[in-house]
């Protein structure tokens, strides 16, 4: 059996015109695992679509290496959203295809791993409708491109074809060909560049010249999506400011004793915002979104689900926090903070604990959090980190004469006040 072949059995292939409604989310996990399908499970009913990262493809001493992702189709089994396969050519690929012999490898390369995943999805019913092509290309090799894309679609006739695309290519006249070869393209408004030194600007989001990127894709006169993103990083510099490591998902730090840390975030906030004024500039004619990348609990840097999921039915995310004293027995109380809202507070959140009847008491803390007295009263004031949204947090103890009942009060800095006094 040829590859094509393979496809066809293993698929129902979608026609060319076929496109998601609404926003779609980047999965773009390399390491599946149950906390990537409840993910899934929790964006279904937002995201029209999910771009799924199929793996990618290299070249090592000549020859191609392919790193496919091993991914858990059952995560999409019974759901109604789009799901388009996504492969990443990695730039050491780029001098194949200068030639046309070497082109055709990658093209058969990357044919023959999409018969692979249609095959597993098809086995759980599940269909996968488009594939979407992620390469960095030099804006000098975009006629590469233009002519490699060209051999790939003849390969899959009938199943919607895409690509990624970077700003820079906009005014290129080589991508007006190369934009002719897909059904769509995805101008990626997203990036990072690492900084030399810890006074350097830092943004993710070019939001200064993202209507200008959509203006000249609007020019360009083929369809398009527009790639947003949900992510941040920590960079670690030394104690004379120079960059020494990043940390996006990992959890251990980059080794920077006595330097300082920064992180760099996306603000959801922000992104509303320039959705609803691009909206207003474009009307029906503002692209789609798809949204890079699908949030994890366990990711540090990252928008939590609720947001992004408050965030592509473009309603304004929640800010909420709430502080209590729990009695734990007859003279023992635990100060609790919950994030009741739908985003993450990165500055620290600060609230009094206050004790009436002038009543003695002991306390202490946990984790980062720190406590001191309040001059003047009978109280403390609490400095925390707030917990994630939906997650609760124990950040202190009191322990205290049995008649003798905390008051809290919470408020998040810079802010407005989230909590007021309660017994």
């Amino acid at each position: 059996m040829n590859v094509f072949s393979g496809i066809l059995l293993c698929m129902t292939l979608a026609v060319a015109t076929v496109r998601a409604s609404s926003d779609a989310v980047y999965v773009w996990q390399r390491q599946w695992t149950p906390l990537v399908t409840q993910a899934v499970g929790d964006l279904a009913s937002a995201a029209g679509e999910f771009v799924v990262l199929g793996g990618s493809v290299t070249c090592s001493a000549g020859a191609l290496v392919t790193k496919p992702v091993a991914v858990w189709w059952d995560a999409f089994r019974g759901a109604t959203n789009v799901v388009t396969l996504a492969w990443r050519i990695e730039p050491a690929v780029a001098a194949m295809l200068c030639s046309p012999t070497d082109a055709m490898a990658v093209v058969q390369t990357v044919v023959r791993e999409t018969q692979a995943a249609a095959c597993g999805a098809h086995a759980v019913g599940v269909r996968i409708d488009g594939l979407q092509v992620d390469y960095d290309a030099a804006s000098s090799r975009l006629g590469d491109y233009a002519a490699f894309l060209r051999l790939l679609r003849r390969r899959i006739p009938g199943m919607q074809l895409s690509i990624t695309a970077l700003p820079t290519w906009l005014d290129k006249a080589a991508f007006r060909q190369l934009a002719d070869e897909v059904d769509y393209y995805v101008l990626q408004l997203h990036s990072f560049e690492l900084p030399k030194t810890a006074a350097a600007a830092v943004e993710i989001f070019p939001l200064r010249r993202a209507s200008g990127y959509i203006a000249a894709a609007r020019a360009v006169g083929r369809p398009f999506r527009i790639s947003l993103p949900t992510y941040g990083y920590e960079m670690r510099f030394d104690k004379r400011g120079r960059f020494k490591g990043i940390r996006a998902e990992a959890r251990a730090a980059p080794n920077s004793a006595g330097g300082q840390a920064k992180v760099v975030m996306t603000d959801p906030f922000m992104m509303l915002g320039f959705l609803r004024a691009t909206h207003a500039g474009g009307g029906a004619t503002t692209p789609s979104v798809l949204w890079f990348r699908l949030p994890l609990p366990t990711d540090e840097f990252n928008w939590h689900v609720r947001t992004l999921r408050k965030v592509m039915r473009r309603e304004t995310p929640a800010t909420s926090i709430v502080a209590r004293a729990m009695p734990v027995s007859t003279d023992l109380y635990h100060v609790v903070v919950e994030n009741t809202g739908d985003t993450d507070i990165r500055d620290p959140v600060r609230f009094p604990v206050m004790v009436g009847n002038d009543m003695a008491f002991m306390h202490d803390v946990a984790g980062a959090s720190t406590a001191a007295r309040l001059a003047g009263t009978n109280g403390i004031m609490l400095t925390t980190r707030a917990p994630r949204p939906g997650a609760t947090a124990i950040v202190a103890w009191l322990r205290l004469l049995p008649d003798a009942t905390p008051r809290t009060g919470a408020d998040v800095r810079p802010g407005s006040v989230i909590l007021t006094d309660q017994q």
